[in-house]
């Protein structure tokens, strides 16, 4: 290994403990009865979208508004972008996290225009 690529290791490597520190001090967000049995991925991916210094997409106020599938489809989505993932591999794909997120507030928006719109027809009401 030559030194340039020591350097850069070195730097990836300070970039992922940042990541992995500040995904440990987040704060852990309350999440709605109805959305329980999602817990622990909901906190996971509150937590690392929040350490990458992205705005949340899984705020207590909107998950309250949103039906219970569509928070579900964007933990979905989340896991199968590797944000779920155990252990610090999560981390090798944050470049790849601000369009996911802005995706999840695309899709959350657009259910809650559906539902200030057309109140209680996504929820089946």
């Amino acid at each position: 290994m030559n030194p340039g690529d020591e350097s850069e290791l070195a730097r990836a490597r300070t970039a992922q403990a940042a990541l992995l520190a500040r995904e440990a001090a987040a704060a852990r967000i309350q999440v709605p009865r109805a959305l329980q049995a999602l817990e622990t991925d909901l906190q996971k991916a509150s937590a690392r979208i929040r350490a990458c210094g992205l705005d949340d997409p899984f705020r207590e106020d909107r998950m309250r508004e949103l039906p219970p599938n569509a928070v579900r489809t964007a933990v979905a989505e989340a896991r199968q972008a590797g944000l779920l993932t155990e252990g610090p591999e999560w981390t090798a794909r944050r470049e790849q996290l601000p369009a996911l997120v802005a995706g999840m507030e695309r899709s959350f928006q657009r259910q809650q225009d559906l539902d200030r719109d057309l109140p209680g027809l996504s929820r089946g009401i």
